[in-house]
């Protein structure tokens, strides 16, 4: 990623995402990374933003099917981003307040029909949206830990809507 010599040791590395058109991408604390040649280089993905110091992308989730619908999602501290382009350019999606740390993100396997988008938070449970990932709402029914480490979703969500998430007490 980026030169091996402005690399700190601890810019971890959170998640991996593939798009299925070669292109990478890694969410690290440096910022979203994209390689398009592979994983031999890496530049930030989050260069249209024009911003002095990149966010620190904590999850990563992209659209099941980019030919129809090139959408990525970036989980961040305290928001989401979303991209309509495969990465080209960013919008900031609207959440309930105080913004969560996003730890997770899922994207339904009908996502073009459905636009389901989970995400999930380290103090806030989790959050759905309906609308393609514009509005998100709190969507913790039968969650006893709040803090979500990871998430899956069903290949078969359209018919039996199920969601496993991950947390330090198990899974639900």
């Amino acid at each position: 990623m980026a030169s091996q010599n402005n690399i700190s040791r601890l810019d971890y590395i959170y998640q991996f995402c593939e798009s299925g058109k070669a292109d990478y991408f890694a969410a690290r604390v440096s910022g979203l990374y994209r390689s398009s040649d592979g994983g031999k280089s890496w530049t930030s993905a989050f260069d249209s933003l024009n911003l002095h110091k990149d966010p620190s992308a904590l999850a990563v989730a992209i659209s099941p099917d980019l030919e129809d619908d090139p959408s990525i999602f970036v989980g961040l501290n305290g928001g989401i981003l979303r991209s309509p382009d495969n990465g080209r350019h960013w919008e900031s999606a609207l959440l309930p307040s105080p913004p969560p740390v996003i730890s997770a993100l899922s994207i339904s396997p009908n996502f073009i029909r459905d636009g389901i988008v989970f995400a999930g938070t380290l103090e806030d449970g989790m959050l759905r949206s309906s609308d393609r990932g514009g509005r998100w709402d709190a969507w913790n029914f039968g969650l006893l830990d709040l803090n979500i480490l990871c998430l899956a979703i069903s290949p078969d969500f359209a018919s039996d809507e199920t969601l496993f998430v991950g947390t330090k007490s198990g899974i639900f």
